[in-house]
């Protein structure tokens, strides 16, 4: 009896093989691969259920209680647009000063800016929060004007800055949503409350 038909046969039923291995291991890395598709979004769904949750939190806060901003009092509002800043080699000690203030842990809590009316305090403060905010590291500001309705004086000044910080820290929300349901009318109370 001849071996060659023996191998042959042989040699075909390997070659079989090998393409129904081959095919068995694409199915298997498709599989793989759905399934980390599968995990992935997964993961999605916990990010944007989280996601809509802080949105709740924001949306609450603004049909429960709508925070009474005081117009133009941002740094870069369009009532003060064209506002000045310091030019690039003017006030630089101060708002070197003012830029380590903020970025030592050891700091004070304030870095209190004030001199006569006309100095160019305000020049300086849109100055520095035009470079924080470029930097990132502008929660809020607030900027007075005397003479006007809701700049003029303090009474707004809690929510807008409340408002500014949500804004840029999403999980500040559900805590302000909470010392508001505690106390609704907590807005227009003195500054000590």
């Amino acid at each position: 009896m001849s071996l060659q038909p023996f191998t042959s046969v042989t040699s075909q039923r390997l070659k079989e093989l090998r393409t129904s291995v081959k095919q068995e291991e694409q199915k298997l890395y498709q599989w793989v691969q759905l399934n980390q598709h599968l995990q992935h979004g997964e993961e999605a769904k916990s990010i944007l259920a989280r996601l809509d949750e802080m949105s709740r939190s924001v949306q609450a806060i603004a049909q429960e209680f709508s925070l009474p901003i005081a117009e133009g009092a941002f740094w870069n509002s369009y009532m003060d647009q064209h506002e000045t800043f310091c030019l690039d080699l003017t006030r630089t000690k101060l708002r070197c000063q003012i830029s380590e203030w903020a970025e030592s842990s050891e700091s004070k809590c304030i870095f209190w800016l004030n001199g006569m009316a006309g100095t160019g305090m305000s020049t300086i403060a849109r100055t520095v929060a035009k470079i924080f905010n470029g930097k990132g590291q502008l929660g809020a500001s607030f900027f007075f004007k005397k003479g006007e309705a809701h700049r003029g004086n303090a009474k707004r000044f809690i929510p807008t800055i409340v408002k500014q910080l949500i804004l840029h820290n999403h999980q500040l929300a559900s805590g302000v949503l909470g010392a508001i349901q505690n106390d609704p009318d907590i807005s227009p109370k003195a500054f000590q409350e």
